[in-house]
């Protein structure tokens, strides 16, 4: 019965060894499962960041070419204007230019007229004079003739 004992208590502590044994081995296989779970989400966690500061450079890119381009249409919004204003200041002056000489040549035409009709009165009193000449003229003669 002694020996029946031992035998029992050594296949007793051989089994206490073995739970034992796979106690620990569950334990570690759960630890690795939690490190490999853990080790899963900090991968993805910096996957996510990586892609977040892609995302935002990406944005950054676009809103620095969506300004470049602003700055360019202002620019040229900005040569347009300066070209039509320098057109207007060039048609402006040609107009100015074309009404002084249509008053220049008006002034002119005036002037011209002046002295044509001066003219015209100065031989029209030279005829006058001249008659009137010529008229005591042949009155003298025929007031000789009648002596």
């Amino acid at each position: 019965r002694l020996q029946q004992e031992r035998q029992q208590q050594e296949r007793e502590a051989r089994l206490q060894q073995e739970r034992q044994q796979q106690e620990r081995e569950a334990r570690l296989q759960q630890e690795r499962q939690q490190k490999e779970r853990e080790d899963r989400l900090q991968q993805e966690s910096q996957q996510q960041e990586h892609e977040v500061r892609l995302q935002q450079e990406r944005q950054q890119q676009e809103r620095e070419a969506r300004l470049q381009q602003e700055r360019q249409q202002k620019e040229r919004e900005d040569r347009l204007q300066q070209e039509r204003e320098q057109k207007e200041r060039e048609v402006a002056l040609q107009q100015e230019r074309e009404r002084q000489e249509r008053e220049d040549r008006r002034q002119w035409e005036r002037e011209q007229k002046e002295r044509e009709d001066r003219l015209q009165q100065e031989r029209e009193q030279k005829e006058r004079e001249d008659k009137v000449q010529r008229e005591r003229e042949r009155d003298i003669l025929m007031q000789r003739e009648k002596k």
